[in-house]
């Protein structure tokens, strides 16, 4: 890339390429679902079920080619959330959980660690990835509270 604007076009059209390919799939699944979705592909709309998705989690970081960007989709059940999968990408490793399922990656049940020091040994980094990726739903919903609103 020789330019900003050539990069953020090159981006750009990663993003709303990957968006068009999860809503095309993703409608599939649940035809009479909703999108809330960060390129605006299609009509943002909720439903009864509505998929939240951002087809490039970690665009700077992408843009600066450094390896931490995700693939991140939700689903909402009447404003509630009930499944979420964060795919990294580089990593090779999918996050995914859904309402009263638990929570895996790549097959594998995860779990939150009992321990109750911020050293990073074992796995007690899921835990803090975990958060993360909560923190990062949570924040989504924020800026849409009204289609996300449900109760409580």
């Amino acid at each position: 890339m020789s330019s900003p604007n050539q990069a953020n076009s090159l981006v750009s059209y990663v993003d709303k390429t990957a968006e068009e390919i999860l809503v095309k799939g993703l409608g599939k699944i649940l035809p009479e679902a909703g999108f809330i979705t960060e390129e605006g592909t299609v009509a943002q709309h909720t439903s009864e079920y509505t998929w939240v998705i951002d087809p490039l989690d970690g665009t700077t970081n992408f843009l600066q080619q450094i390896p931490i960007y995700s693939v991140s989709v939700g689903l909402v059940h009447e404003g509630r959330i009930v499944l979420g999968i964060v795919s990294d990408v580089e990593q090779k490793e999918t996050f995914y959980a859904w309402k009263g399922g638990g929570a895996w990656c790549n097959g594998e049940r995860i779990s939150v660690s009992n321990r109750t020091d911020v050293r990073m040994g074992g796995r007690n980094w899921i835990s803090i990835f975990l958060q993360g990726c909560i923190a990062r739903v949570d924040s989504c919903f924020r800026v849409f509270p009204e289609e996300c609103a449900g109760d409580s």
